[in-house]
Order: structure tokens, then sequence, then C-alpha cells
């Protein structure tokens, strides 16, 4: 399992705006690119178009609603599990301080947060290093390995830092029929 970038910014970013200590978060130095993607998200549409011309990506979709609640959809529409370690969860620089003027926990917001517009997927066993290369080639980078699909019925697991094993399936944004 892959992502295309930093997870939990676009949701610090509302966080900033939300806080009730806004003075002292606004005047955080490392606030404005979490602050610039919340408000102004870039959808990745060249990388998206690459890893679909690939033929190396079995499957793919936005990051809108969350880590945990988009890589769920994914699992349960081809009937598997995902396994994701918080250790290789990547974020921007200054999230872990931001987070502490927040009191919110990065993990969080890395696998609930939505909006970052960023792309998951998934490459097929044994085809990870011809795709970094291929991408690398392609001159886009920041793209970091999260986790691991396994046999199952569209669980989405966590494996933290202490090596405990969460369930975080649908944890993120889910859309209520009106």
């Amino acid at each position: 399992i892959f992502v295309s970038g930093p997870l939990g910014s676009a949701a610090a970013g509302l966080d900033i705006f939300m806080s009730k200590k806004e003075k002292e978060v606004q005047e955080f130095k490392q606030a404005e690119p979490f602050k610039m993607q919340h408000l102004c998200p870039e959808p990745e549409v060249e990388l998206g178009k690459l890893l679909n011309k690939s033929g190396l990506v079995s499957s793919m979709q936005d990051l809108s609603d969350g880590l945990a609640t988009d890589l769920a959809h994914i699992c349960k529409s081809s009937s598997v599990s995902a396994e994701v370690e918080e250790r290789l969860l990547p974020s921007l620089p200054g999230l872990t301080e931001l987070c502490r003027h927040l009191d919110k926990m990065p993990v969080n917001l890395q696998i609930s947060g939505g909006e970052d517009y960023r792309l998951i997927f998934t490459v097929e066993k044994n085809k990870d290093d011809e795709l970094l290369a291929l991408l690398d080639e392609q001159g886009f980078h920041g793209i970091k390995r999260i986790g691991t699909i396994k046999k199952g019925n569209g669980e989405v697991l966590l494996l933290t830092k202490d090596g405990e094993m969460k369930d975080i399936t649908f944890k993120g944004f889910e859309h209520k029929p009106l």
C-alpha cells in the first residue's frame, strides 16, 4: 500500500482555523503549509494518470475522506484487508509540534483527516521497486509505502508504534444519505 505524500495536513490546517487557541496556533511558525493544504489542496491528476498507465497498480483512490475510510472502500470492494504501519505514515515537517499546540494526536489526523487529495494505491507483489523506479524517472518523489494488503474481509488495521494492532476501518469521514 502506497500514498503519494504527507497525510493529515489539510485536517491540521482546518484545526488551526477552528482552534480556540487561535493566536498561539496562528503564530506557530510552521502553520502556513498546513493552512494552505486545507485552503488549496492540489489533486494529483498527472500522477494518477501515470500510475494508471503503468500497469503496476492494482487499485487507486484519492484520499478525500481520510486514509482509514478510503482504504476501507478499496479493501471492501476487493474482499481483502489492509495492515498500515503508523511508523511509515508520512507527514509535513512540524505536524507533531503543531499537534501539541492543538491537543491532537498526529496519527489521528493522518488516518482520519480528509481533504489531503493524496493518492492511495496498491501495487502487485514484487512490483514495488519497478514502480518506484518509474516514478523517480518521471520526477514523482515522496511516494511512501505505508503497509500491506492481506487476505480478509475489508478491515483496515493499524500497527501502532507501540506494537498494538488496532482496527481503524471507516474511521474517517462517512457520507450520510439525506
